[in-house]
């Protein structure tokens, strides 16, 4: 598989999201160095898509209003669809449903850990792997439209004004699966399973009918998956974001250029579809931006490169 490294940049697509027609997309989590989230920025933007947290600060104080997601939405760079990050595969120890006593100092679950907490992700300090199939954990998710502390992530979300979801984590069948830890021989449909009702509780359950739902990663759902399963798991979704694709290490930025030829072909699956890629790599600098969004122009994906901190707006161009 070829992609042309030329120096005139290719043209852009622009791609359908549940009926939005989307020609540039941003994503960004938190302000510089972990400070809160700020919108200005993202609301001078002509950015079409905004995927951000929905805290400022993670917390469930810093959460956004629905006035807040109704004015970035309708802001002086332009009308956004505005989707809200999150984690659905992983649990994090600053979200609203964090418990202190469910892990000790070294970030070992103790004892007085829910059934569903599994040990802490090696990358992501924080960040601890969610058996997602159990009840308990899909019920912090989804489910609980009450007021107060126990509203569940997804209503809060809902009850914000966004427009959707960007749904992270999806991989983690590939720890629980087979092919990982083999905890849970049929993670990859519980994954698909999870996806699906999270996008029918919104639309359905809520009454938001047009509710996006974007999945981040675990493309290979589309080897895992019987085609009954795969069809129902695309019907849920509008899109799926893809990161590293083309820039690919250990790194966290600035990877050496190396197409992930398994995960595009994955990809040209969602696009076959009817599902656009929003297309996300960790690099800086012209040439390599350039060398980026030109592959993405050949495969039809929609780019936007940052830094992995998420933590600023990378210009518009």
């Amino acid at each position: 598989m070829f992609f042309a490294a030329t120096a005139a940049a290719q043209s852009l697509p622009t791609v359908s999201v549940h009926g939005h027609a989307i020609g540039n997309w941003c994503y960004q989590l938190q302000g510089r160095s972990g400070a809160p989230l700020e919108l200005d920025a993202i609301a001078a933007s002509k950015y079409q898509l905004a995927v951000i947290d929905y805290s400022a600060d993670g917390s469930s104080d810093g959460e956004f209003t629905a006035a807040q997601i109704a004015a970035l939405k309708n802001s002086a760079g332009g009308p956004k669809i505005v989707l809200a990050y999150m984690s659905i595969g992983e649990a994090e120890n600053y979200r609203f449903y964090w418990n202190k006593a469910w892990t000790d100092s070294r970030g070992r679950p103790t004892a007085q850990a829910p059934a569903w907490l599994a040990v802490e992700n090696s990358d992501w300090s924080g960040n601890f792997k969610a058996r997602y199939w159990q009840p308990a954990w899909q019920a912090i998710i989804f489910g609980n439209d009450s007021a107060g502390a126990g509203k569940s992530y997804l209503d809060r979300i809902i009850d914000a004004g966004f427009d959707g979801v960007y749904l992270d984590i999806i991989d983690a069948f590939e720890f629980f699966g087979p092919d990982g830890n083999n905890e849970r021989p049929t993670a990859a449909t519980d994954m698909a399973g999870f996806v699906e009702a999270i996008a029918n509780y919104a639309r359905t359950t809520r009454g938001v009918s047009n509710f996006i739902v974007v999945p981040q990663n675990g493309s290979d759902l589309v080897r895992e998956l019987d085609d009954t399963t795969l069809a129902g798991y695309f019907a849920a979704i509008d899109a799926i974001g893809a990161e590293d694709t083309f820039y690919y290490g250990n790194r966290a930025n600035n990877n050496a250029w190396r197409p992930q030829l398994w995960t595009i072909q994955n990809l040209d699956t969602f696009v076959a579809n009817g599902k656009p890629v929003l297309a996300i790599d960790y690099v800086t600098g012209a040439k390599r931006v350039k060398r980026f969004d030109n592959a993405c122009a050949q495969k039809g994906y929609l780019p936007y490169t940052a830094v992995r901190n998420l933590d600023r707006l990378t210009p518009l161009r």
